[in-house]
């Protein structure tokens, strides 16, 4: 059941960043591939621009990040989705995490330490979820 939330979720992220940045959907890789690299590159290097300017770099490095991470997700159709999200936005991932990883490595460990967070420690489990909720900034 959660992954067909991830999967919602990671598709309407996706088409987000694709409006933002003004792309379509990347079709599969073909044949022509050398070709079309060099046009990646440039639409690359545009849509981090695009979403620098439009999101900030806190924001942007925070949904790439969160984007980044869902790549590893156990179910195989978010981890497709994700990844092709990815794709499409950056070219170097090694220097786009590279810029992004004090913020990648927050995100991480918040997760971590909030999945570990022993939940007998609450007295009432409802005030446990909206602590953690905001914890995260997914709760306001």
């Amino acid at each position: 059941m959660s992954s067909l939330y991830f999967n919602s979720s990671i598709q309407l992220v996706g088409e987000l960043l694709f409006k933002i940045v003004g792309i379509t959907a990347k079709a599969d890789i073909g044949d022509e591939e050398d070709k079309e690299e060099e046009e990646d590159r440039q639409t690359s290097e545009n849509s981090k621009k695009q979403l620098l300017e439009v999101l900030g770099k806190e924001r942007r490095d925070r949904v790439l990040a969160a984007v980044y991470i869902v790549r590893q997700d156990p179910s195989g159709l978010v981890r497709k989705l994700s990844v092709h999200v990815w794709k499409a936005l950056v070219h170097n991932t090694p220097r786009t995490v590279r810029e992004m990883l004090p913020t990648l490595s927050k995100h991480w460990l918040l997760d971590f330490r909030i999945a570990f967070e022993p939940l007998h420690r609450s007295p009432d489990p409802g005030s446990h979820l909206v602590r953690r909720q905001r914890r995260t900034g997914r709760g306001r």
